[in-house]
């Protein structure tokens, strides 16, 4: 069993979001299959933050960016709502 389970773990899907003003970097990656992508504020029409309900935890936060394509991305979890808020402003922040 123990070969299986370092071979999931191996395999495991990991996404980090790197959010800088104006650009969020996603670097997704699986064992070592790296992936990174930018997504630009501009091409961002709506975002909403969802709360997150678990069981056996507390409550987390994901943003949820909406393109002008239609397509739609789900961030990792925040632990505080005032941490993904803190995001999406420096996010959309001006300058």
């Amino acid at each position: 069993m123990g070969a299986k389970l370092m071979y999931a773990i191996l395999l495991s899907f990991n996404e980090e979001w790197k959010i800088k003003r104006k650009v969020i970097e996603i670097i997704a990656s699986r064992g070592n299959n790296i992936q990174k992508r930018e997504i630009l504020s501009s091409n961002i029409n709506g975002y909403n933050i969802l709360e997150r309900s678990s069981d056996s935890g507390p409550d987390t936060y994901v943003i949820e960016l909406h393109d002008y394509n239609g397509d739609k991305y789900i961030s990792p979890h925040f632990t505080e709502r005032k941490d993904a808020q803190y995001a999406i402003d420096l996010f959309f922040a001006k300058s």
